[in-house]
């Protein structure tokens, strides 16, 4: 094989960059090591891509391609020669030789390396790794040589054909010898690590970032784009998302919250990217620990798993249920499903159980173990999926177990564990890199399974020199491991992840997910978020039309006329005044007339202002709510937003409390009662200010409308920002801001305050058309010339142009500002499908963790006991009271509360009982309410 390719960030002609060439990636959780031959899981290997370049790197779509070795050949797939590029350097300026990749392969394999992946050379059965392994051989009997500076020879004990791809994984790349003896351990820190990839390390800060910077010394420097690239170790799926979408992330990982995907697909379907990944998510059993030692419990695990609840209700984000260890996409895999896979899963119950009783174990007598899951919110809610699925398909029950990501990776090699959570990618795109980790001598095996007739079918494999014989020893392989029930295969991956519209050179098209950085460039913000509006824009039009037409026929259809009042009109008349307005036109003719007249921005007549056009009235009204709103709005971000962080950062205190009660008080009190209660202070007692009236919109007539108006927002956001700012207070990089000892304001205005507003800015689009478009109540109090009252009595008068006009105008601002919400979204979350089942959850139901929660939860308690207070009140209050709905006692109008008389709330200016009226007229609402919620 030979190659020249240089791969780079290759700028397609008349692509423009953006002046600041940056990216930002989050790698799902902190790293354990730098050097490669101690990493083993994703996030290190995406960093080791960017600092270090081994013989071979992978394309865009996933295909070996040459690294620093631009060619290479073999001899009968045995003797594979490898020719080294003369141009490539270490980032301390040396040249990378032939002899650091035999220093770096040796050490590898070292015991005193002591590295995850020291099997991994086995796979390409280099020749004394064997002995080597056992401690039989020193390193230097490897089969790995330099014939010179620029010719590395490696020599393999079984022909491999596959070895080459082999070569693209990290821990086969070079390492500094100079460096690793100079500084021992600590070698990978910033200022001692020296790297020979396009990138080397800027900054590490443990929890919070690592920053890489480009190398001026990569042999393709010239063609990297991509200045600087910060890796942020998010462990959270919501807190991804929520950082993505603040601005603060461009490329998030490669798992997507459940219950957020549909959502982002539907709101930003450019940035959702969905593609095929070669990683299995399974089970792990400890196949050497009691009781699953024993194969008919290990595979009534395997049957009692409902793939398809868990791929479809569960996760539905596009994975297959999976039946093998390897994906059947896998290049060199023809796979065969297992008899059991087809059988229906109420089947698949009944063999379990069968098995469960001969080991013993029955409905008196059930088998318990423990589901260990690292931190991740995507493993935990599949996690109490596969443990209720588990405990109610075959009687199992399930203890979860949750350990941070690298106690989580040593529990598992340590081999104390029952059951854990466990996922394999591809380190090379061929069925070896799955089934070659579950070989007895394999230090990836944390299933601990051993079995020499497995090892034998491998083994097997390299003695074949035929394709489709190797084919057929792998599907063998597969079949053992399924008769085994080695494992209990859930799904296969797709790779979902967000990625900004300006991230250039991403495709997504290799299934290893071998992202390198070099080849990503960062296009010019403007033209992405362009044609990101431009989108929103066009999605617009058809939604506008659909109100315009839904509007128009239901207001022609309501009953009644605009012409119709308390004197009847003649017959000949009334058809004059419909003829003069075209209603006794053919409806179809008045709708498309109605059309063509607000192409040309005329709203119309207005039936019941007839000295006004529609434009008239709402340019009259429409400065009048928006002046009131946007000043209401204002005030109730500042003050709702101060009150959430503060209610947050002194959680479950007496100032949480005392904020949070003030705010459901906004809630709960109606504007028909705040409205009037700040013209009976403020005007007629105090005399401070105005009662009503506008005046031209001074000052001191917008305060008490102002306040009235913004309350029930005040509360809204107070309560939003809390919940949202307790959640990003709980997140890693603010614990590392805390325990690094940055001052609390700044952690907050800095670090907490932008993503905490997320939810709160997705509630302004809609709040803030609310509240500018006019309150008829406030509007009707403080007689007020706005857009509310207009509305209202259009409607009430059938005032067809009017009604329309402000319904379109009322739809085009709520249309406009989400697509703003949305814009601001780009530019700068637990619940489970219900599948009618009972969840269960560390043995308690569903039922029984919310009961929990909720009891914990002071102000939900509060709020259910005013709300029982309230229906018994509703109800009790009609039956105690002698008076009825419609009583009238005009010898007692607007009289006081009394309690001699039985009205104990008084009665109203028609000497009707208040109390019987507010019960009455409270349950209705409280009817429409529970209804509305449902």
């Amino acid at each position: 094989m030979a190659g020249n390719v240089a791969l780079a960030a290759d700028v397609p002609a008349g692509v423009t960059l953006a002046e600041k060439q940056t990216l930002v990636r989050n790698n799902g959780s902190e790293v354990q090591s730098l050097d490669p031959h101690k990493i083993e899981g994703v996030p290190e290997s995406n960093i080791s891509r960017d600092l270090f370049e081994g013989l071979l790197v992978s394309d865009l779509d996933g295909h070996p391609a040459p690294g620093v070795a631009e060619s290479w050949d073999n001899k009968d797939a045995k003797v594979w020669t490898f020719h080294l590029r003369k141009d490539a350097k270490w980032s301390d300026g040396t040249p990378v030789t032939a002899q650091d990749f035999v220093y770096s392969w040796q050490r590898s394999v070292d015991p005193n390396t002591a590295s995850p992946y020291a099997s991994y050379l086995q796979y390409g059965h280099i020749a004394g790794i064997d002995e080597i392994l056992e401690g039989k051989k020193p390193i230097t009997d490897l089969g790995v040589k330099a014939i010179d500076d620029h010719t590395l020879e490696v020599t393999l004990s079984e022909p491999v054909p596959y070895f080459y791809k082999l070569l693209v994984h990290p821990s086969t790349s070079p390492v500094p010898k100079a460096a690793i003896e100079k500084f021992g351990e600590k070698w990978t820190q910033p200022g001692n690590i020296v790297t020979n990839g396009a990138y080397t390390l800027k900054d590490w800060v443990v929890n919070e970032r690592i920053v890489l910077e480009r190398s001026p010394t990569y042999w393709n420097n010239a063609k990297t784009v991509i200045n600087q690239v910060t890796y942020l170790p998010i462990a959270s799926e919501v807190t991804d998302v929520n950082r993505y979408r603040s601005g603060e992330i461009d490329m998030t990982y490669n798992n997507m919250p459940i219950e957020l995907f549909q959502k982002l697909k539907k709101e930003i379907p450019d940035e959702v990217h969905v593609d095929p990944y070669l990683c299995t998510y399974y089970y792990e059993i400890n196949n050497q620990k009691p009781p699953f030692n024993d194969v008919r419990v290990r595979t009534a695990l395997k049957l009692g798993m409902d793939r398809d609840i868990i791929v479809n209700k569960v996760k539905a984000q596009g994975d297959m249920p999976a039946y093998g260890y390897t994906p059947p996409y896998t290049d060199g895999a023809k796979l065969t499903q297992p008899e059991w896979f087809g059988w229906s899963q109420e089947k698949r119950n009944e063999e379990a159980k069968k098995l469960l009783a001969e080991a013993g174990y029955t409905a008196d007598k059930p088998l318990t173990i423990n589901l260990l899951y690292n931190t991740s919110d995507l493993h935990k809610k599949l996690a109490i999926a596969a443990s209720s699925l588990w405990k109610k398909n075959i009687g199992v029950n399930v203890k979860l177990v949750n350990q941070e990501w690298k106690t989580f990776l040593d529990t598992r090699h340590q081999g104390t564990f029952d059951v854990a959570r466990a996922g394999w990618c591809a380190d090379y795109n061929e069925p070896t890199s799955f089934l070659n980790t579950m070989l007895s001598n394999s230090s990836m095996n944390t299933a601990h399974y051993k079995s020499p007739a497995f090892d034998s079918i491998m083994a097997e494999t390299l003695k074949v020199t035929d394709e489709a014989q190797r084919t057929a020893l792998y599907t063998k392989a597969e079949q053992q491991l399924d008769k085994d029930s080695a494992i209990v295969p859930v799904y296969y991956y797709v790779n979902a992840r967000l990625v900004k519209p300006w991230v250039g050179g991403y495709t997504g098209k290799d299934p290893l997910d071998n992202t390198y950085t070099r080849n990503i460039r960062h296009r010019p913000e403007g033209r992405a978020m362009l044609k990101f509006i431009l989108r929103r824009c066009l999605e617009a039009i058809p939604t506008l039309f659909i109100l315009i037409t839904i509007s128009f026929f239901m207001m022609r259809l309501a009953p009644g006329s605009p012409f119709t009042g308390e004197r009847t009109l003649p017959p000949e008349v009334m058809a004059n005044i419909e003829a003069k307005y075209h209603l006794n036109d053919p409806i179809m003719t008045q709708y498309f007339s109605y059309l063509k007249q607000l192409a040309h921005g005329d709203f119309g007549p207005s039936f019941k202002y007839k000295d006004y056009s529609v434009n008239d009235l709402v340019a009259s009204s429409f400065p009048v709510s928006a002046k009131l709103g946007a000043a209401a709005f204002f005030l109730a971000v500042i003050l709702g937003v101060s009150a959430g962080v503060i209610a947050a950062l002194k959680q479950n205190t007496k100032w949480d409390y005392t904020v949070m009660g003030l705010a459901m008080t906004g809630v709960v009190i109606p504007s028909f009662v705040v409205a009037p209660l700040l013209v009976m202070i403020f005007a007629i007692i105090l005399h401070w200010l105005p009662g009503g009236g506008w005046n031209g919109g001074a000052l001191k007539f917008m305060i008490l409308p102002m306040v009235a108006l913004s309350l029930a927002y005040i509360a809204s956001i107070a309560r939003i920002t809390r919940g949202s700012m307790i959640e990003v207070l709980h997140s890693n990089f603010i614990r590392t801001a805390r325990a690094k000892g940055l001052p609390m304001r700044r952690i907050i205005l800095r670090h907490a305050l932008k993503p905490a507003l997320l939810p709160v800015l997705s509630y302004m689009g809609p709040a803030f058309v609310g509240i500018i478009t006019g309150s008829m109540v406030i509007e009707t109090i403080y007689g007020l010339p706005g857009i509310g009252q207009l509305f209202v009595n259009g409607a009430l008068n059938r005032d067809y142009s009017l009604v329309l006009s402000l319904t379109i105008l009322v739809g085009a601002l709520t249309i406009l500002f989400n697509a703003i919400v949305d814009v601001l979204y780009a530019k700068n979350s637990e619940t489970l499908e219900n599948f009618s089942e009972k969840l269960e959850v560390e043995g308690r139901s569903l039922w029984q963790d919310a009961r929990r929660r909720f009891m914990h939860n002071r102000a939900a308690v509060a709020s259910l006991i005013v709300l029982v207070l309230i229906a018994l009140f509703v109800i009790l209050a009609p039956m105690l009271s002698q008076f009825a709905y419609d009583d009238t006692d005009w010898a007692m109008m607007s009289s006081a509360p009394d309690m001699e008389s039985g009205h104990y709330f008084g009665t109203d200016s028609s000497g009707r009982d208040l109390l019987v009226r507010v019960a009455i007229g409270g349950g209705i609402s409280l009817m429409v309410g529970v209804a509305a919620a449902l």
